[in-house]
């Protein structure tokens, strides 16, 4: 998701991909060891619980440079407001019925339903059954409308590098104090002004981290950058299996608005402008370059195919599958990988489909006129 048309950069790319399959990770993850409070559960969970925090950091990568009010509102509606609108009618009449009913057909909903979902909508919310991801796009379009603000603000801090320091220490200050206080302080979310306010920070951090990205360019900041991860998540996990023995349930430090969830997506970003991998050879540019063209298509669809999957046993099938190897974090791990590469490649042979029919579609109505 993207403000306005930029140069295509590789590292941003690779870093969009890795947001794009930590999303898909977790969704798949949490369909089997949502509920799991084993250490090895809580490790896997920490490591990848920081894509929404990706894809906050990158809507400042490129977003502010040449700015444009216009454009940007142009593109969201085009882009993001669209598609999801179409996935979510679709999903709401049509594919809910087959997945939670088993019947293949259009479901008219009651009067009662619509009225409920709309009213939800009202309060912008996903009112989807098994669409809950979509509050990523509800708040997203929020900091859309509130761009000129962020851009702003931007322009404001990159006067001057001391405002720079001034809001990176400040910000990261208050979400460490938030975490503190169990997210008593902020009471940040996914939902309205408690999602809107952490993603305007975040985007803002992203802002900053692409405009000194070359003071990270060499490789040894991309071993720093992994240290960097792997440090902040063993904290992480100390810290919910501290909580986990105080009550059941997860912290909100697992969650993407908090300083870990920042810190380690900052060091994620860092990793790929370090040149550790190389993103221009070219097999695996065209890999990335097709997952960022379908991105935002992998994120609206990627929890349905799920779905489809789970109801088509296909999911126990791997589960049944990975548990041969005999070590518990490896059975894990192998569920976690197998799952996440065919959701994805599922998502995208998906996206492809609709996107041949949107042609012939287009194709008819202009032969007609």
């Amino acid at each position: 998701m993207r403000g306005v048309e930029v140069k295509r950069d590789a590292q941003a790319d690779l870093y969009r991909v890795i947001g794009c399959l930590i999303v898909v990770a977790i969704h798949c993850w949490q369909s089997r060891y949502g509920l799991d409070s084993s250490a090895s559960s809580i490790a896997i969970s920490c490591g990848l619980a920081d894509g929404v925090a990706i894809f906050w950091l990158l809507s400042g990568f490129f977003m502010y440079k040449n700015y444009s009010y216009r454009k940007t509102m142009k593109r969201t509606i085009k882009t993001v407001a669209i598609p999801t609108i179409c996935v979510s009618l679709v999903t709401f009449f049509l594919i809910n019925n087959y997945l939670y009913n088993g019947v293949i057909g259009v479901e008219w909903h009651g009067k009662d339903e619509i009225i409920v979902a709309s009213k939800t909508l009202l309060s912008w919310s996903n009112p989807i059954l098994g669409m809950g991801h979509l509050w990523y796009v509800y708040v997203y379009i929020l900091l859309m409308i509130w761009s000129p603000i962020t851009y702003a603000f931007i322009k404001y801090l990159n006067e001057d590098s001391r405002r720079e320091k001034c809001f990176l220490i400040l910000s990261l200050a208050f979400l460490v104090w938030n975490d503190i206080s169990d997210n008593q302080l902020l009471e940040l979310g996914h939902r309205g002004i408690n999602g809107l306010l952490p993603a305007f920070v975040e985007t803002v951090w992203g802002s900053l981290v692409y405009k000194y990205r070359k003071k990270f360019s060499k490789q040894k900041y991309g071993i720093y950058a992994v240290l960097a991860f792997v440090v902040l998540n063993v904290i992480r996990m100390v810290i919910q299996i501290y909580r986990n023995s105080l009550y059941e349930g997860f912290a909100w430090i697992l969650y993407w608005f908090s300083s870990i969830g920042l810190l380690c997506a900052v060091s994620m970003a860092i990793f790929c402008f370090s040149g550790i991998i190389n993103c221009e050879k070219k097999t695996f540019y065209r890999v990335t370059t097709k997952m960022v063209a379908c991105s935002f298509m992998i994120y609206l669809i990627h929890p349905l195919i799920i779905a489809f999957l789970d109801r088509k046993k296909i999911i126990d099938m791997i589960f049944h599958v990975c548990s041969i190897l005999e070590m518990a974090c490896l059975k894990k791990i192998c569920f976690v990988v197998i799952s996440t590469l065919l959701v994805t490649v599922l998502s995208i042979v998906v996206t492809e489909i609709i996107r041949f029919m949107v042609q012939i579609a287009r194709y008819i109505l202009t032969q007609e006129k």
